[in-house]
């Protein structure tokens, strides 16, 4: 990549009038390249646009991850039956046509977690784009897709027995959670 435009990419990452899913893109592109990509994650020239934007929102709160599927970070505490589900579950998400079909799948507390903020984050970054082009947005309600996966990255508001968020309704609709031991510590009341 020529350093020209390395500083255009640069610019429009950092330009705040940018459409969103155009600063996403350009941060991707200047994100450094892995020589092998690993076969359970894409190369970072690859990764949905959904997927860094999810990335960039990671905060201190947010669970700890143990690997990558696709450059979207899984979460901890889960076995390997229970990593291969959640991979699944995001490959379906990436190939969803209906954008408005991942409304409900956002909400549904019998998704992985993983998913289900993807699913959230793939909406989002296309109405931000329709928003930021002009173009008619799929009517839908963005704070009530926000509500339906708040927390659902946070330590501070995961369900320690089930596979979900402690905000989450029908909360006994998702997956118990197999591996208590693998929680972390600082879910559990302990300060790391």
């Amino acid at each position: 990549m020529t350093d020209d435009l390395r500083k255009v990419l640069a610019d429009v990452a950092n330009d705040p009038k940018a459409p969103a899913g155009a600063r996403v893109k350009a941060a991707t592109a200047l994100l450094p390249r892995k020589a092998k990509p690993d076969a359970a994650d894409q190369a970072p020239d690859t990764i949905h646009p959904a997927v860094a934007w999810l990335n960039a929102r990671r905060g201190p709160d947010s669970i700890p991850t143990e690997c990558r599927h696709r450059g979207l970070a899984l979460h901890d505490g889960q076995d390997a039956g229970r990593i291969e589900i959640v991979k699944q579950a995001i490959d379906d998400v990436l190939a969803a046509p209906d954008l408005l079909r991942l409304v409900d799948y956002a909400g549904d507390t019998s998704r992985p977690p993983e998913a289900r903020s993807l699913a959230a984050a793939r909406i989002e970054v296309a109405w931000t784009d329709a928003a930021a082009g002009r173009e008619i947005r799929p009517r839908l309600s963005i704070s009530d897709l926000r509500a339906a996966v708040a927390g659902i990255d946070s330590v501070t508001w995961r369900s320690p027995s089930r596979y979900c968020c402690l905000f989450d309704n029908h909360h006994g609709r998702a997956a118990p959670r197999l591996m208590v031991d693998k929680v972390s510590p600082r879910q559990l009341g302990n300060s790391p």
